[in-house]
């Protein structure tokens, strides 16, 4: 049974409101999703921007690999604030064992391993990343078996990458965010990430656009097209978003976690 660590890469003051609210923490969330993806799943998540986190307190050796969120900081993963962040991921790697980021994960791992990151010129992708292409460095690469070769996935983000890490592999692209998704398989170095989140359910974006913070907030009109999108994932107004096919069903939807998983269980 894979035992994995999940990295809240969000503010503590973030993760208390969403539970207020009732509503799972993005590390929790994703700890869900991955038991929906592989019920033999157990994990813990640590969370390094809360205060008194301390690295070296960590016992890492335990775990079979390691999973980093998404983030609503106003920060990009390079400014001085996110530091701590990227310690925490260089050391993770130092171990050698496989990691998977979405989102804020992807754009970290992406900087510690020597690329770029920033606002994407086109603003923000918030709701559904429409037309990702996989790509054909990656068509025989299990990170996205299960999809159609042209997809829709949950989103929300502002920033992305700029500028590939040396030795990346772009796997997935669309006009908006030219890498959804990447893979980094260099010497002892396991990394897959998206831009996109495959973790989240339509209503998990339905909570982040009508939320108090004002990083993905969105007007009213849009909160109602994405309710009635989650009443039929494959109907019209889901289709009016630009949710292709079965996109949503949650079981296509979570299939880079599904496979990563996969590939723990081969590699133990």
């Amino acid at each position: 049974m894979p035992h994995l660590m999940i990295i809240e890469s969000n503010l503590t003051d973030t993760v208390n409101e969403a539970r207020n609210k009732g509503w799972l923490s993005a590390g929790e969330t994703y700890g869900s999703s991955l038991k929906a993806s592989g019920s033999n799943v157990s994990f813990d998540i640590c969370m390094p921007y809360a205060e008194g986190f301390n690295l070296n307190h960590l016992n890492l050796s335990s775990y079979d690999g390691f999973v980093f969120t998404g983030s609503s900081v106003p920060w990009c993963v390079d400014d001085v604030e996110a530091k701590i962040l990227r310690q925490t991921l260089e050391k993770m790697f130092e171990l050698g064992k496989p990691i998977l980021g979405s989102c804020n994960g992807l754009q970290l791992a992406n900087v510690v391993l020597g690329g770029q990151c920033g606002p994407a010129p086109k603003g923000k992708e918030i709701g559904i990343a429409r037309d990702i292409n996989i790509t054909p460095e990656a068509l025989s690469h299990p990170i996205h078996r299960g999809r159609n070769q042209q997809f829709s996935a949950l989103c929300v983000h502002r920033d992305h990458i700029t500028k590939l890490a040396p030795g990346a592999i772009i796997s997935a692209s669309n006009d908006h965010s030219p890498v959804q998704a990447m893979i980094y398989e260099q010497g002892n170095i396991c990394f897959w990430g998206m831009q996109y989140h495959p973790e989240l359910s339509l209503n998990d974006i339905i909570n982040s656009v009508s939320g108090s913070t004002k990083l993905f907030n969105k007007n009213k009109r849009f909160q109602a097209k994405l309710i009635s999108a989650r009443e039929n994932p494959a109907g019209e107004a889901a289709q009016r978003l630009g949710v292709r096919g079965n996109d949503l069903d949650p079981d296509v939807h979570r299939s880079e976690l599904h496979h990563w998983l996969k590939s723990l269980v081969r590699a133990g």
